[in-house]
């Protein structure tokens, strides 16, 4: 009997301990994974549907496993969160979309200090990419033919920005003269998730403030075109900081091009060692974009910060140009480089020129008249009579070749001072290492057609 009351007691002790412990573990609201395919989550967008319940784990996380028995190609997700009673789906806010592209086992997992849900397993493609937020459109005050004509602050099919290059978007449209002219732009036409800011200039990339204030312009006669950007490559969705814009006027006839600088700050990431931040020297441009199917595929750039001129330089031959460099100082042995966008890297421009990998390249280096074109002995850029009338008048010895004739020095990518066996002259087109009139015959060929 004694044994019998001392176990109840005991037990008596322990109850007031097991409900202390078990209000110490605090109830999680129920986190409920709603869809839009039935044969996966049961019902259809149901927060009521207990059966999709998560599992809290840890940190805020959520997760649920399901068991696909087919292929299913289009798949949309969103959790609802007991917590504040709304719905939530990925980084961009939309629902999560995802494949599944074979059956077996995939899960679902929602972290509800971020609000942001996402899917995981080896039979899904998830599509998600956290920076490729378009659809974006640009909408303003819209009137006397200014973005389309648009209605005041209306999301017109005819502003949607088409995408550049990877992240940043474009949308091309007639200038519109006037005063006061306005835009913002509107991601997936919310007015919810806007972007505005103040206008410092043509060319400009500013920052974009999220919910700011229009971008007012005013506008002259002597502008045919405008290009109104939009930067997400450094966006933070958390903070809705980051991004940028841009204007570009276009003159009549002009080509489509980047704002000015656009890849800056990459260039800065990877030659940092080569910019003199205490005297803020500043030695980077970008002068030619190039176009390609999916948007602008590679970037001509120049970067020198120059420096007291040597007494020797270097060169290289880049089909009929020769291109030279006296001094300075350049992460490029040349001053030129081309920044391929895809995969985020700076190429020497001979390097660029002889792996072939990037068309129209010979066509920028002549339009910028970067180098010396051989034959053009005048150095006006292009081949003309002159050019040959002038090589006969030195030949002739009327006059000296221009001091600038012959370049000397170091000759790469291969070579050195000893080993250049003969001289490179501007003038020699055959490329024989002698000036005489089988070279002036040349260029009489080239400007009748024959070569």
């Amino acid at each position: 009997m004694k044994k019998s009351i001392a176990i109840l007691l005991s037990l008596c002790l322990l109850l007031p301990c097991a409900v202390i412990l078990a209000n110490a573990v605090p109830v999680q609201p129920a986190c409920i994974v709603t869809g839009s395919v039935p044969e996966l989550f049961g019902t259809v967008w149901d927060n009521s549907n207990t059966d999709n319940t998560m599992e809290y784990t840890s940190d805020h996380t959520y997760s649920k496993t399901y068991t696909a028995d087919a292929v299913y190609n289009i798949v949309e997700v969103r959790v609802y969160d007991q917590n504040d009673g709304e719905w939530y789906g990925d980084e961009t806010g939309n629902a999560l979309t995802f494949s599944v592209e074979a059956p077996g086992d995939f899960t679902i997992s929602y972290n509800s200090l971020t609000k942001v849900a996402s899917v995981s397993g080896d039979n899904i493609y998830d599509g998600n990419d956290p920076h490729d937020y378009e659809p974006f459109y640009v909408f303003g005050n819209g009137d006397e033919g200014w973005l389309n004509n648009a209605s005041g602050n209306a999301i017109s099919e005819d502003n949607l920005m088409e995408e550049a290059t990877d992240y940043i978007y474009y949308l091309r449209t007639d200038a519109s003269e006037g005063n006061g002219r306005e835009f913002r732009i509107s991601y997936c036409g919310s007015m919810d998730f806007t972007f505005g800011g103040t206008f410092e200039g043509y060319d400009v990339w500013t920052d974009a403030d999220f919910a700011g204030d229009p971008v007012s312009l005013d506008l002259g006669e002597d502008v045919g075109e405008l290009c109104i950007f939009l930067d997400m490559r450094d966006f933070d969705f958390a903070t809705k900081e980051g991004a940028r814009f841009a204007v570009v006027e276009l003159k009549d006839g002009e080509s489509f091009r980047l704002p000015k600088d656009t890849y800056k700050n990459e260039f800065y990431k990877q030659y940092k060692d080569y910019y003199d931040e205490t005297s803020g020297a500043d030695f980077y441009e970008e002068l030619y974009s190039h176009t390609a199917k999916e948007g602008i595929d590679w970037v001509l750039v120049n970067a020198s910060a120059g420096g007291e001129e040597q007494e020797w330089i270097i060169y290289c031959e880049l089909g009929d140009r020769i291109i030279n460099r006296f001094s300075g100082v350049s992460p490029f042995e040349f001053d030129y480089a081309v920044y391929n966008t895809r995969r985020n890297r700076f190429v020497s421009l001979e390097h660029a020129y002889e792996s072939g990998n990037y068309p129209g390249l010979d066509e920028a280096l002549a339009d910028l008249n970067i180098g010396r074109l051989r034959g053009d002995i005048d150095g006006d850029g292009v081949l003309t009579v002159s050019d040959a009338t002038e090589m006969q008048r030195c030949l002739a010895e009327y006059r000296s070749y221009p001091q600038d004739d012959q370049v000397d020095g170091l000759k790469l990518p291969s070579g050195s001072l000893d080993d250049n066996d003969q001289p490179c002259f501007i003038s020699d087109i055959n490329r024989d290492g002698v000036r005489n009139v089988i070279d002036v015959t040349a260029i009489q060929r080239k400007l009748a057609g024959f070569d």
